[in-house]
């Protein structure tokens, strides 16, 4: 009798699979945080507006569904919609500050979309980004990003203060983002 004291392996597999899962989760929610970040400081929109755009929303569906593609098929198939259900509809609902049902709904319509075509561009993107992430927790081309940037061949003329000031509003968006996230 153990009582507590030694787990099993297959307690400790699991538990640190959980804790991968959630590292990963919040790498791409990261990730993606980021990039909404630039969107609304540099190009002057409006969250709501960007998750509006069916683009965002299977971009996004695509990055969290990154999370399920490293455990291999068989496990994919079993806790895949979970899976990105667990970091999307928490992500949507935080983020961009909509209501549950709302986040639900459209979790529900990308991820019919995403059953019945695996080559929609932008869910392959977001995977694509959520994949490069999750190997070296950066971007090179972050792909939501240069969605939304009108002349993303050119490249960008940030000078230090913008950037400075970026950085200020990035840190305020994440300190507010947590304390949302930890409300729910």
């Amino acid at each position: 009798m153990s009582f507590g004291l030694f787990k099993s392996s297959e307690e400790k597999a699991k538990e640190r699979f959980a804790k991968e899962l959630n590292d990963d989760l919040i790498t791409i929610s990261n990730i993606i945080s980021g990039q909404i970040d630039m969107i609304v400081f540099f190009e002057k929109k409006n969250k709501k507006e960007i998750l509006r755009e069916s683009y965002t929303q299977m971009y996004i569906f695509g990055a969290f569904d990154a999370a399920t593609v490293r455990w291999g098929t068989e496990i994919r198939k079993k806790i895949g919609r979970s899976v990105i259900e667990m970091g999307y509809l928490p992500y949507l609902t935080t983020k961009f500050e909509i209501p549950n049902s709302e986040a639900q709904l459209i979790f529900n319509n990308v991820f019919a979309i995403h059953s019945k075509d695996h080559t929609n561009a932008a869910i392959v993107a977001g995977g694509a980004d959520g994949l490069e992430a999750l190997q070296s927790n950066t971007l090179r081309a972050p792909r939501l990003a240069l969605h939304f940037t009108p002349d993303a061949d050119s490249p960008s003329n940030i000078t230090e203060q913008e950037m400075d000031a970026f950085q200020k509003y990035r840190r305020q968006e994440t300190d507010n983002y947590i304390k949302r996230r930890n409300q729910i």
